[in-house]
């Protein structure tokens, strides 16, 4: 799959924007299908500031360092902001690692 396509199949990472919270394991990697549109539900997740990406599954870590794997991630994410017992709908476009 190439970078931008809509979002079917993958990996969902949502990390701390604070780099000093990147520390293993980071947050929430929720892998599945996204089935006739339906997406994905990440919770509980406590209020604050997160990256989130939609990424390949072959994109993993394959033995770098974790801050760098979780820089490569941060470098391609969306930053969001979730509020106490806030839903929110995010279109997740596939992204290719650098």
């Amino acid at each position: 799959m190439t970078s931008g396509n809509p979002f079917l199949e993958g990996l969902v990472v949502l990390m701390p924007a604070d780099r000093a919270r990147w520390s293993f394991p980071f947050g929430l990697r929720i892998s599945g299908i996204a089935e006739g549109g339906a997406g994905f539900k990440l919770g509980p997740v406590r209020a604050g500031e997160y990256l989130i990406a939609a990424i390949d599954r072959d994109d993993g870590p394959q033995g770098m360092p974790e801050e760098k794997y979780y820089a490569r991630i941060a470098a391609v994410a969306d930053r969001i902001t979730l509020v106490e017992s806030e839903e929110q709908v995010l279109q997740l476009r596939l992204r290719k690692l650098p």
